[in-house]
C-alpha cells in the first residue's frame, strides 16, 4: 500500500471511529516503515484517543526524533507529557514548538504547563505573548485569567475572563474562573450567577457542583438545595468529582461521605505522594516544628495560635513559620514574625520547592494550618516537607490524604470509636483541640444597644456565624423560638445583602415580622469582640458549628447554645463548651435545642449565673489557659516524634490532663 493510500484510509478510519483498525494498520505499516513521520503522528493520534496516552507519548516522541522541526509532532508530543504529568519533559518539544512556529496557540501550549508547575510568573508572560499575536484567542483569555487568579490578582483577572466569555458562547470553564475571582473580591451574587451558567452549560465540570451549593448558601438561596444535596450524595457515593470537601461542610454531617469528598480531592489535587523524608535521630537538640499557612495576619487562624506560639518552651522546641500568602504588614503579622524562632516568605515558591526547603530545614513536624480552606496549598505535603505531617486547625475534618499522618482533636470532637472516618492517625489533647490566646482584649463597656440598631427591651439572640452555615433547617428552628418568645429579635452576621433580603423574606414566610432580624456589619476584632455584652443568648448552626466565632462569644462571658451531630464541624462547638464547663449547653437534637433556649430565654437567673461562670476567672478555663494548652499541645507533638524516631508507625493517642500519654 502506497504511503499516500494508507493516510487516507487511516484518516478516514479516525473519522469514522474505527481507531483499533486505525491503529492496526499504522503499526503494521510502521514495522516496514520505520521512518515514516506521517504515520507515526496518526498513530499517536488513534492511540491518543483510544485513551492510550503512553503510547501516543511514545510514537510522537519517535516523530519528533526523526523530524525535529516537525511542530505538529512536538506539540503533540509537549500535551501528552502533561497529561502523563511528566511536566519538566514537556517544556521542552513545547519550547521548540513555540520557536519555531511563533503562534497563540503554542505560545498557550508553553504557559499551560508552566502554569501546572506553579511557574506562575513565566506562564501569564506566555500568555500575554498568545495574546499579542492573537487578542481574541478564547484559550489564551481564560488562561491569563487564570494565573492572574494565582498570583492573587483578582480583580485585574476579571477582565480577561470577561473577555474570554464574549469571546466563546458557552464558555463554562471561564465562566467558573470568574466565578473563584469573584468570591475571592466578596462578589457573592455575582459569582452565583456566573456558577448557574457554567452548571447550566457543563454540569459535569469537576468539583462545579458543590461550588454551586456553597455560592448558594453564603446567599442563603436554598430553593434548589435539596436536588443539590442529592446530586451531591449520589456522586460522592459513586466516588465522582462533584464537590470540595470544604463546600460540603455546612450542609452535609455525614462522616463518610465528608470523607470520600476529601480523598477524591486529595488525588485530584495534589501530585503522588513522595517518600517521607527520615526522622532526626532522638537528641538533645530542639524539636523542629514548622507552621504552613497562608494567614499569618489579621485572620482567624492567626489570633487563635498567637498565644501558642509564643508559649511554646523554647529550650525544647524550634518553631518555624512557612507563609505562602500574600504578604500583608498588619500588627498580627509583625506580632507573629517576631513570636516563631524563624518567619520564612515562601509565597513565591512551587509546593514541590516549599517542601525541599522545608526538608533541608531538617524539620521533625510540619503542621499544615489550611487543609483545604481558601489558599492551601496541599502539594506541600505531598511532596513531603517533614517526616510527620499534621492537619491542624484550619480544616475541620478529614483531608483524606495519603501525606498526611495526624490529626489534632479531643475527646468530644472525635469520640472513641469514630476514627473510621478519618484517613489521619488521631491524637486528642484533653480538654479542646482548639488553641485561644488568653491576652486579646475583653473590651468593654459593649456599645449601646441604641448604637448596634438593636431595641432595647427585647430579648436578643445571637448568631454570628457565616450565613453559609444557615440551613434551611437551622432557620425553621430560629423561627419556631422567635414566635415562641415574642419580645425578642435575632442577631445576624450581614454576609452580602442578598441573603439578608433572603432570610428576611424567609422570616415573613414563618410568620415572624422580618424587622425581627438585625443585621450586623463585620467590624475589626476589638469591635466585634465588645458587641457581645448586648447580646444575650448565642444561638449556634449546624452542621457547620461556630468555631472561632463560638470561642470570641465565650471569651466574652455569652453563653452558647449548640447541637452536636456526627461530623467533626458539628462538634467544635460542644468541644469549647465541655472546655469552659458548660456541656449542659450542648443539645443533639433540634427539640431539645428549642427547649432548653427557650428556657434559658425566659430565666435571667439561670443566664447569669452562666455568664457568672464565663467572667469569674476566664483565664483559668481550660478553653482560655494557653500555657496549659501549650503544655498538653507540646507533649502531643514530642510522642508523636518520639514514635517517629523509633521507626513506628502513626497511631492514634491522647494526652492526658497531667501531660501523659494515654
Amino acid at each position: 500500500m502506497s504511503e499516500s493510500r494508507l493516510l487516507a484510509e487511516t484518516d478516514l478510519l479516525l473519522q469514522r471511529g474505527r481507531l483499533r483498525d486505525a491503529e492496526r494498520i499504522l503499526e503494521r505499516y510502521i514495522k516496514t516503515h520505520p521512518g515514516d513521520v506521517n504515520a507515526l503522528n496518526r498513530l499517536g493520534l488513534a492511540k491518543a484517543q483510544l485513551g492510550e496516552i503512553s503510547g501516543a507519548a511514545l510514537a510522537w516522541q519517535q516523530a519528533a526524533d526523526l523530524a525535529p522541526h516537525d511542530t505538529h509532532a512536538l506539540t503533540n508530543l509537549g500535551m501528552a507529557l502533561r497529561l502523563l504529568g511528566r511536566l519538566d519533559e514537556a517544556l521542552a518539544p513545547l519550547g521548540q514548538a513555540a520557536r519555531l512556529r511563533p503562534s497563540a496557540i503554542t505560545r498557550n501550549n508553553l504557559g499551560l504547563v508552566k502554569l501546572d508547575l506553579q511557574r506562575f510568573a513565566e506562564a501569564r508572560e506566555d500568555f500575554l505573548a498568545a495574546l499579542a499575536l492573537d487578542a481574541h484567542y478564547p484559550e489564551a483569555l481564560n488562561n491569563l485569567g487564570t494565573v492572574l487568579i494565582k498570583l492573587n490578582r483578582f480583580a485585574e483577572s476579571l477582565q480577561p475572563l470577561s473577555a474570554a466569555i464574549e469571546r466563546r458562547a458557552n464558555y463554562a470553564k471561564a465562566l467558573t474562573n470568574r466565578a473563584a475571582a469573584l468570591l475571592e473580591l466578596s462578589r457573592v451574587e455575582d459569582a452565583h450567577a456566573d456558577l448557574v451558567s457554567s452548571f447550566a452549560i457543563d454540569p459535569n465540570q469537576a468539583f462545579l457542583a458543590g461550588l454551586v451549593l456553597h455560592s448558594a448558601m453564603q446567599q442563603c438561596s436554598w430553593e434548589n438545595l435539596p436536588r443539590f444535596l442529592a446530586h451531591l450524595d449520589q456522586g460522592l457515593r459513586e466516588r465522582r468529582k462533584v464537590a470540595a470537601g470544604f463546600a460540603l461542610i455546612g450542609a452535609i454531617e455525614d462522616p463518610k461521605l465528608l470523607q470520600a469528598a476529601a480523598e477524591i480531592w486529595a488525588l485530584s489535587q495534589a501530585p503522588a505522594p513522595a517518600a517521607a523524608p527520615a526522622p532526626r535521630a532522638a537528641s538533645s537538640e530542639r524539636l523542629r516544628v514548622g507552621y504552613f499557612s497562608a494567614d499569618f495576619h489579621n485572620h482567624a487562624t492567626a489570633h487563635l495560635i498567637a498565644g501558642l506560639i509564643e508559649a511554646h518552651d523554647r529550650s525544647r522546641f524550634e518553631t518555624v513559620a512557612y507563609s505562602f500568602g500574600a504578604v500583608r504588614h498588619d500588627e498580627m503579622h509583625a506580632r507573629l514574625a517576631s513570636a516563631f524562632d524563624r518567619f520564612v516568605e515562601v509565597g513565591s515558591l512551587t509546593d514541590a520547592a516549599i517542601a525541599a526547603r522545608a526538608r533541608a530545614d531538617q524539620l521533625d513536624i510540619a503542621i499544615d494550618l489550611k487543609g483545604y480552606t481558601q489558599g492551601s496549598r496541599p502539594g506541600i505535603f505531598a511532596h513531603r516537607a517533614a517526616p510527620l505531617q499534621i492537619n491542624y486547625l484550619g480544616y475541620p475534618g478529614t483531608m483524606g490524604a495519603p501525606f498526611i499522618d495526624y490529626l489534632i482533636a479531643d475527646p468530644f470532637l472525635i469520640p472513641i470509636g469514630a476514627e473510621t472516618a478519618f484517613s489521619e492517625q488521631i491524637m486528642r489533647l484533653p480538654n479542646s483541640y482548639q488553641p485561644n490566646d488568653n491576652q486579646r482584649p475583653r473590651p468593654t463597656p459593649s456599645p449601646s444597644r441604641r448604637e448596634l440598631g438593636l431595641p432595647e427591651g427585647a430579648f436578643v439572640f445571637c448568631s454570628f456565624n457565616n450565613n453559609y452555615k444557615i440551613t434551611p433547617e437551622v432557620f425553621e428552628v430560629w423561627m419556631t423560638i422567635l414566635r415562641a418568645k415574642p419580645d425578642s429579635v435575632l442577631w445576624l452576621l450581614e454576609d452580602n445583602a442578598t441573603a439578608a433580603a433572603n432570610l428576611r423574606r424567609a422570616a415573613d414566610l414563618a410568620g415572624v415580622e422580618p424587622a425581627r432580624l438585625v443585621f450586623a456589619p463585620r467590624l475589626g476584632v476589638t469591635e466585634h469582640l465588645a458587641r457581645h455584652g448586648a447580646a444575650d443568648l448565642f444561638l449556634d448552626t449546624w452542621p457547620c458549628n461556630a468555631h472561632t466565632t463560638a470561642s470570641d462569644a465565650l471569651w466574652m462571658g455569652l453563653p452558647v447554645v449548640t447541637l452536636s451531630q456526627r461530623s467533626f464541624a458539628s462538634r467544635v462547638a460542644g468541644s469549647l463548651l465541655s472546655a469552659v464547663g458548660l456541656s449542659e449547653l450542648i443539645c443533639h437534637d433540634r427539640e431539645s435545642y428549642i427547649s432548653l433556649v427557650l428556657q434559658l430565654a425566659k430565666d435571667p437567673v439561670h443566664l447569669a449565673a452562666l455568664r457568672e461562670r464565663l467572667t469569674s476567672d476566664p483565664k483559668q478555663l481550660p478553653l482560655f489557659n494557653t500555657k496549659q494548652f501549650c503544655r498538653h499541645f507540646e507533649a502531643a507533638l514530642s510522642y508523636a516524634a518520639e514514635l517517629s524516631q523509633r521507626g513506628a508507625k502513626p497511631r492514634h493517642f491522647s494526652i492526658g490532663p497531667d501531660g501523659s500519654v494515654l
